[in-house]
């Protein structure tokens, strides 16, 4: 059996990030009564987004990060581009949450370059 100690660690840290995110949803569609879609709330629409955001990217990257590890790069390696996910998506979120799109563009170049960067660590491996 595989073991991934590192791409673990990121696993933990990324589920609590999603629960936060969803969470946010969560307790604005309680104070707003809005129990489906967004309503003309955009409080909620960035939440929402900032969730579906974080949904859509992080999978692929913690797969990336996942046959890294297995492929057997060093751990610094792992452990950096790991990093750079996990900051970019939280740059991203928080960009969404305070209408910041330096942040926001911020996070997803971080984002952009992780998977790209590790597809192409994936593809000379």
């Amino acid at each position: 059996m595989a073991d991934l100690p590192i791409t673990s660690l990121f696993a933990g840290g990324f589920a609590l990030a999603l629960v936060g995110l969803s969470l946010m949803v969560t307790l604005r569609r309680v104070k707003t009564t809005i129990l489906l879609g967004e309503g003309d709330d955009v409080s909620l629409r960035r939440r929402v987004r900032a969730q579906a955001n974080f949904i859509e990217y992080v999978p692929l990257g913690f797969i990336v990060l996942a046959l890294i590890e297995l492929r057997g790069l060093p751990a610094v390696a792992i452990l950096s581009l790991g990093t750079a996910l996990a900051v970019g998506r939280l740059l991203h979120a928080v960009g969404m949450y305070r209408d910041t799109p330096v942040l926001r563009g911020l996070g997803i170049l971080a984002t952009y370059g992780v998977l790209a960067g590790g597809g192409l660590i994936l593809f000379a491996l």
